[in-house]
């Protein structure tokens, strides 16, 4: 896939993000997996990154997918009853990589100012297509310096 040469700079950055939180979920241990952690279970902030590309580049009238959860769940706004296994978390990843390169695919700096459906219905406000790429890889960002932090501090290794 071709993209405009700006928009490959916030793809790249989302695919070298996108490596880390599958690293991490590969080095996580089961019992870290399911421990809660600074207000939530490390799957569940897992879960929550991939779930809000949605948030981002959501096709204008497609509905949002909890993959089962619930949406709350999902946002870090309630506790999951069930923890997801990698797996699942790993196939929720899968699909929003997906989503997120369509959304990329289909942007130019020409669109760049245009609003974003998905971030606006989100956010309850106009925002454009590129507040929403920034918002997506700062989202990765943020939340692998928090889970990489829970991994240090079990005595792994951090991803960089």
């Amino acid at each position: 896939m071709s993209l405009d040469p700006v928009v490959q700079c916030f793809a790249d950055e989302f695919e070298r993000f996108h490596t880390y939180l599958l690293q991490q979920i590969e080095m996580c241990p089961q019992e870290l997996w399911q421990s809660k952690n600074g207000g939530c279970h490390f799957w569940q902030e897992q879960a929550h990154v991939f779930y809000c590309v949605q948030l981002y580049a959501l096709p204008e009238g497609q509905e949002e997918d909890d993959f089962g959860m619930g949406k709350n769940v999902l946002l870090l706004r309630e506790e999951g009853l069930k923890a997801m296994s990698k797996q699942e978390v790993l196939e929720i990843a899968e699909k929003m990589k997906a989503m997120a390169y369509v959304f990329m695919g289909r942007i130019t700096q020409a669109d760049f100012m245009r609003p974003n459906p998905a971030l606006t219905r989100y956010a309850g406000k106009e925002r454009s297509n590129v507040a929403a790429l920034i918002a997506m890889v700062r989202h990765y960002s943020y939340h692998i310096g928090s889970c990489g932090a829970v991994l240090r501090k079990s005595g792994l290794p951090g991803i960089y």
